[in-house]
């Protein structure tokens, strides 16, 4: 968690998402809604939300804050890949593609959407990545979109040593099976 403190000026139509459980008023870290009333009382504010779900909750900014009085509440017009797992976005997606999202975050990226997910690609990142600007060259689209199409295919998971073991093992007795193969063929072949 950061020590950072951001401050947002909220208000009714407002996209917001919760950042922490709240289990006594029924809403959820990363549960979405629209702010449909902002009420100063005194020296607190009443907020009400109707949450994506169909539900209105409503809570004082005091009882949602953290014990440095940061209210655990943030504008939701954009998310990240990671935090929008599982979700459906009814209408249109928009994602901004970095050649650090592998196979399984350009994924979750594209199919969040129920209508049309709308790609944004940084030309010169791509280019970077195809090699081409190294040697002089101008990438065209084709090499572009080989590009794209590589690096979104990029298996980036983190394994457990354990699984590079039995993996490089059973590669070695696929090679060992294989080799006693090539003996038994050429024996074959000398005894015939």
């Amino acid at each position: 968690m950061s020590n950072q403190s951001l401050y947002f000026a909220f208000s009714k139509g407002e996209r917001v998402r919760f950042t922490k459980n709240d289990y006594k008023r029924d809403f959820t870290n990363g549960e979405q809604g629209t702010i449909t009333q902002v009420l100063q009382q005194d020296d607190d504010i009443r907020f009400t939300v109707k949450l994506d779900s169909g539900r209105t909750v409503s809570f004082y900014q005091s009882d949602y804050s953290d014990e440095q009085g940061r209210l655990q509440l943030v504008q939701a017009y954009a998310c990240t890949v990671y935090s929008s797992q599982g979700a459906t976005v009814d209408g249109d997606t928009f994602v901004l593609y970095t050649t650090a999202m592998d196979r399984a975050a350009s994924y979750v990226a594209g199919s969040r959407h129920k209508d049309q997910c709308h790609w944004f690609v940084n030309g010169q990142e791509l280019d970077a990545q195809s090699g081409q600007a190294d040697k002089g060259q101008t990438p065209d689209m084709a090499t572009r979109l080989k590009t794209l199409a590589r690096c979104m295919s990029i298996n980036k998971h983190k394994a457990m040593a354990s699984e590079y073991i039995a993996e490089q093992k059973a590669e070695q007795e696929t090679q060992q099976e294989a080799s006693k193969q090539a003996e038994l063929s050429n024996d074959n072949e000398l005894a015939a």
